[in-house]
This record gives structure tokens, sequence and C-alpha cells, in this order.
């Protein structure tokens, strides 16, 4: 899986060494969502330093992924998450 140079270098640059596991380890994680919930991601949103790309599901819907690097960040980006699953417009896997 080739990821874009733009996303590795920034999280290279934010996260340092744990950016760099966490780099070796998503292409794994990609793979286990996509077997998890029976989707293919498509290509990536060039973004910053998290990893976000649409997705098809088997039936034919579309939904978006986002996977973070965990720390402080991804728990307020999952409390921001959680409050729009009230509103039905996210749902957290």
């Amino acid at each position: 899986m080739q990821l874009q140079e733009n996303f590795v270098r920034l999280v290279r640059l934010y996260f340092k060494k744990h950016g760099e596991i966490w780099l070796q380890k998503l292409p794994n994680i990609i793979k286990d969502c996509e077997q998890k919930w029976s989707f293919e991601i498509e290509q990536p949103y060039t973004l910053s330093v998290n990893y976000v790309a649409p997705v098809k599901f088997n039936n034919g819907s579309e939904a978006v992924i986002k996977i973070c690097i965990p720390g402080e960040g991804f728990l307020n980006e999952l409390e921001a998450l959680n409050l729009f699953t009230k509103s039905s417009h996210c749902r957290i896997s």
C-alpha cells in the first residue's frame, strides 16, 4: 500500500517515533477494517495526520472512515464524534 507522501511526512514530523510505528501498522489496520466491516477503502483524502477515506460496502452503500493515531488528540476527536452520533450524522464502531 502506497501512502500519500505529504501524509507520511506530517505524521513523522508531529508524532516522531510513535508516528513511525503507527505508519508501519496502518496497512494492517486498514485491511482489518475492510474485513471486519465488509467494505473497500477507496483513495484517501488529502489531509494532514489522520487517515480519512471514502469506503464502499458490499451492499453498495457508502461511508467515510477515519483512522487516527491513538493518544490525547484522538480522545478529543472521539468525544466530538460521540456528540455527532446523537444527531445521527455519524456512527462510531
